[in-house]
């Protein structure tokens, strides 16, 4: 009887571990973590709010997870995002991102994603969008010399808005 409880004990102590460790812990360090081109917010906000991961698609990203057909009509001509809207608690199903995303360059100026978000996948909500190369002016957005950018959410969730900083490669 004994031997029951402490198995029973036991198996919820690490059940628990798993939990935590899933929830908490993960998150918060794979969040802006430098060794890849991923930056999520999931340190910053509530469980019970939406997170915003962002992952500057490169070539070689695209290529990886296989994202080639979705870019077709933007090769060489647009900068992919992918960006995954997640939530421990509740749905957000429904949510639709068309407006509420933008790209602001190293001089302030906000550009709004081209076309409509592609839904890469639904279990994680993953959104694939497109921003432009070149600025107003035709000087490439994220080139080296501007130094960095910001990707703006807006809208999405409790939060007015979450912005992840990039630099320019």
């Amino acid at each position: 009887m004994k031997a029951t409880r402490i198995l029973f004990a036991s198996g919820l102590l690490l059940l628990l571990a798993v939990f935590v460790t899933g929830i908490y812990i993960v998150p918060k360090l794979q969040s802006g973590s430098p060794a890849t081109v991923r930056q999520s917010d999931a340190s910053r906000v509530s469980l019970s709010d939406v997170f915003v991961d962002a992952t500057y698609a490169t070539p070689e990203f695209i290529k990886r997870v296989k994202l080639e057909p979705y870019l077709q009509e933007w090769q060489n001509r647009a900068q992919p995002f992918l960006i995954g809207i997640n939530t421990h608690v509740g749905t957000i199903a429904d949510l639709d991102l068309r407006g509420k995303v933008l790209v602001e360059d190293s001089h302030g100026d906000r550009f709004p994603s081209l076309g409509t978000p592609v839904v890469v996948s639904e279990h994680h909500n993953m959104y694939l969008l497109v921003f432009p190369l070149v600025d107003n002016s035709g000087r490439p957005i994220f080139a080296a010399d501007r130094g960095h950018f910001r990707l703006i959410v807006q809208g999405v969730g409790k939060q007015p808005s979450a912005a992840s900083n990039g630099n320019c490669r």
